[in-house]
């Protein structure tokens, strides 16, 4: 979680306005009487694709070498551009399959009116406060409270 002056961030609150309580979700505002439903999802993605693209790019450029050096006779300190584009390819790809998941969690506040507000976020403890609020406007809901 980000700081400022040690400071944490606070990407969502509770304000109490004259129209009623509202739930600020990083720049969206959802009034409170107005949420109909929520639902958390943790996602996990993998950052892949540029690692993998510049390894077969090298792969590729270090076969063509290659190829001038044994078949068109070009001259032997081109092997030296094989094995570097070989080694760089090779470690693109070595790191692509090593790369570790990116995760985060992806809250869907539903709200009256079919309008839905998708917050995302961290996992933390502010992840935490944020469910046990929403999870208390819900019960509140159903008391009628």
């Amino acid at each position: 979680m980000a700081a400022i002056n040690n400071k944490p961030l606070n990407m969502w609150d509770v304000r109490r306005t004259h129209a009623g309580d509202v739930l600020r979700l990083g720049q969206r505002r959802v009034p409170i009487a107005q949420i109909a439903d929520f639902h958390l999802e943790a996602v996990e993605e993998f950052n892949r694709r540029g690692l993998l693209l510049a390894g077969a790019c090298f792969v590729g450029a270090a076969v063509v070498f290659m190829i001038l050096v044994l078949d068109l006779g070009w001259m032997a300190r081109f092997w030296l551009a094989v094995a570097g584009l070989g080694f760089f390819g090779t470690v693109s790809l070595v790191e692509a399959l090593r790369q570790k998941p990116i995760s985060y969690h992806q809250l869907r506040v539903s709200v009256h009116g079919g309008d839905e507000v998708v917050f995302t976020a961290p996992p933390g403890p502010h992840l935490d406060a944020l469910m046990a609020v929403l999870r208390e406007i819900s019960l509140a809901g159903r008391t009628g409270r």
